[in-house]
Order: C-alpha cells, then structure tokens, then sequence
C-alpha cells in the first residue's frame, strides 16, 4: 500500500487512502479524492514540502479554472491499496498538510483531489445554481424588432403621453395635453449573443431614418445592453441584456 506524489513514494500509510469529496451526491458532484495519511522520515518531508511549497506558489498564479476551463498546475498522484489503484492523476491539494512528530518519523496527513473531476463539479455546481435562480424568473415571452428576438426578463406594456391634471387659479381642475395616451413598449430582455445586438441597434438606426406608417413600433431611445458572464453546459457563456423603448405610431 503506498501513494506517490511528483516521484516521492510514500510506503508506511496508516489509513486506506481512497475516497471521494462531494458537495450533492445526488446531482452526480462528487470526485475522486485521496487522504494520505503515513510516516515520514525526515528527508522524505522535505521532500513532501518541496513539492507542496512549489505547487502552491504555481497555483496561486493561476488564472481561474472556471473562467478558462483548466484545471491550471497540479501534482501527478499514483497510489496502490487494498485492490484500488491509479496512476498519473492530475491533483489539486484541497487543504493545507497536517504534520505532526512521532518519535523518529512525523505524522503527515494531507488530501488531495482529481483535479479534472473537480474542475467538472465546480463547473456543474455553479450551473445548476444559475439554473435554479434562472427557473426562478417568470415566462414574460418574447418581442421581435428588426429579425432579432429578444426574451423578456421584465413586462415591457405600459403608456406614455397622458394628458395632465392643472388647477386654475380659483382651484378648479381643468385637463390639458393630448386626450389619447400613447402605446409605449419599455422592452428589457435577453438576446442570443453580440451579432444579435448590433442587428437590433442597426434596426434602430435604419429605422429612424424612415417615414413610420399607422400601427409601426417606433424606437424612441437607443438600445443599450449589459453582458453578464454564466456557466451554460459547463462552459462561460456571455449573456446578452439589451433595453430600449419603441412606441406606437
């Protein structure tokens, strides 16, 4: 029974070192992980805290694993116990060791994990939360402008131009304004991706360039847009949120 880490075989375990680290088995978040717990002599720690120490300033150097879809630096773990083995596996430390002296040899405990399963539950974690927030938002459908289709996160019916209530100088009230309000669409919802935004603010440009008929949308402000980065199929995924406002000729 033995663990070997970047070429530094460990030999006297003295607990069987396979396991799994989960956050929800029952959504599949698990990976393989390892606690090595065995006697070291005092060479084979420095060993162990070369390797430690070394990885450790390489990871704190990283990019992040989610954002670029890499698991970034790790160390090669191969193990044998009790009929189970592996060999090569690319391993994050997932806490600090744990060293402790008995007798000539000292105590050391640290755990590992499978870094490219890792990776995936993290990824499939921090989805199935977006998702779940995402299945809480209400089904507003959806508005075409100029062949884009954007999905509404917010009701976007509402009125504009209504005439006004003015008082004379005797305190009667009397209405002033148009008698007729207007139809007014305050859109705010998702589009596919970039292209799509720009194919809406060319509509709107080539549109106010034009002479509207009854019944035509017509753009009373400029589209804006908000991109906010999620995890979609394990992957980031920028989404698209544009706002703008047309009114009824």
């Amino acid at each position: 029974m033995s663990v070997t880490i970047n070429g530094l075989t460990i030999s006297k375990l003295t607990a069987q070192p396979f396991g799994y680290t989960s956050e929800d088995v029952s959504l599949g978040l698990a990976a393989r992980s390892w606690t090595v717990s065995g006697l070291l002599n005092s060479n084979e720690l420095g060993q162990f805290i070369s390797i430690f120490e070394t990885w450790l300033a390489a990871r704190r150097a990283d990019a992040d694993s989610i954002a670029t879809n890499s698991v970034g630096s790790t160390v090669a773990l191969s193990y044998a116990a009790n009929g189970l083995s592996a060999s090569g596996v690319a391993c994050w430390f997932t806490d600090a060791p744990a060293i402790e002296q008995v007798g000539a040899y000292v105590q050391l405990s640290a755990t590992l994990v499978d870094a490219n399963q890792a990776l995936t539950v993290a990824k499939k974690s921090l989805e199935k939360s977006a998702a779940s927030n995402d299945a809480l938002l209400p089904s507003l459908g959806t508005v075409t402008l100029g062949g884009v289709t954007i999905t509404l996160t917010e009701p976007m019916e509402t009125l504009d131009d209504l005439p006004t209530l003015e008082r004379t100088a005797g305190g009667f009230a009397y209405i002033q304004g148009p008698l007729r309000a207007s139809a007014v669409r305050q859109i705010t919802g998702t589009v596919a991706n970039e292209a799509a935004y720009v194919s809406l603010r060319n509509w709107v440009a080539t549109t106010v360039q034009s002479t509207p008929t009854t019944g035509d949308w017509w753009p009373t402000s400029a589209p804006t847009a908000n991109v906010e980065a999620k995890i979609i199929n394990g992957l980031k995924t920028n989404v698209w949120t544009v706002s703008l406002t047309v009114e009824e000729v």
